[in-house]
């Protein structure tokens, strides 16, 4: 999280604003980045500190990601069955809200398809790592046993559709016997909680040019979710994402973003 150096100083402060929920100058974001820089160890306290974070976390894990810089990391092409994405690290064990870390996490990765995402809420994966070394078994055993936190599947959506139009409708079965139905429009990112039921049956109907990568020519899909701390992720933004930086417009979409989970 503190790997800008003065020659990315530049071009990384209009970056790290498309992630803020309200328009910083560039002369704030540096003097924001030359004041954790002094102190990495510090953990965020204020919101406002804390929304700064996720967004420098954001930008750093899309570096990362990005051919050309360091060891681009390679994700797997989406696929029938879910994959999973585990994320790790300082905002995912001090974050104070699950669904602001499962934003940055799509917003740095904007994985496609059907995705599982987990966080390492408990800063455990280096340890497990370390076992796995000695025994393999001991270190599948801690990671079976609740090591990772389950937020929730994540339906990435891909196709053409008008802003703001119909993209999916969805029927929610809980455990108990409820039942819940919702609709999700193009351009937006929203989530079904499922109130920590231990199984969910899912049914997606997809409108328009609306589809699932990895389930091209499906219409309707049945899914299965099981344990998930948030529920079911409905991402109908597209890819690539796509922000403005110092707008208005860009400031106000994240804090729609950020308000998802309230809805």
């Amino acid at each position: 999280n503190s790997g800008w150096d003065d020659e990315r100083y530049a071009v990384d402060a209009q970056a790290i604003v498309r992630w803020m929920p309200m328009m910083l100058s560039r002369a704030d974001v540096l003097n924001r980045l030359a004041s954790r820089h002094e102190r990495m160890l510090a953990i965020a306290q204020s919101d406002d500190q804390i929304l700064f974070q996720e967004a420098l976390t954001c930008e750093a894990w899309r570096m990362a990601l990005r051919p050309g810089w360091g060891d681009p990391i390679e994700l797997p092409l989406p696929t029938r069955s879910p994959v999973h994405l585990v994320a790790s690290g300082g905002i995912v064990v001090h974050g104070p809200s699950l669904w602001r870390i499962a934003l940055t996490v799509l917003n740095a990765v904007e994985p496609e398809g059907l995705v599982h995402l987990w966080i390492d809420r408990a800063g455990l994966l280096a340890q497990v790592g370390a076992l796995s070394a000695l025994s393999r078994d001991a270190a599948r055993s801690l990671l079976q046993s609740d090591a990772l936190c389950h937020l929730g599947l994540a339906v990435c959506l891909a196709g053409r559709a008008s802003q703001g139009g119909k993209a999916i409708e969805v029927e929610l079965r809980l455990a108990d016997g409820t039942i819940r139905r919702t609709i999700a429009a193009w351009g937006s990112i929203s989530v079904v909680h499922t109130d920590g039921s231990r199984q969910v049956t899912a049914i997606l109907r997809l409108q328009g040019g609306i589809y699932v990568p990895g389930r091209e020519g499906e219409r309707v899909l049945t899914l299965t979710l099981e344990n998930a701390a948030l529920g079911l992720i409905l991402d109908c933004r597209g890819r690539p994402l796509t922000a403005q930086v110092h707008s208005d417009q860009a400031s106000a979409r994240v804090r729609t973003w950020l308000a998802a989970s309230d809805q």
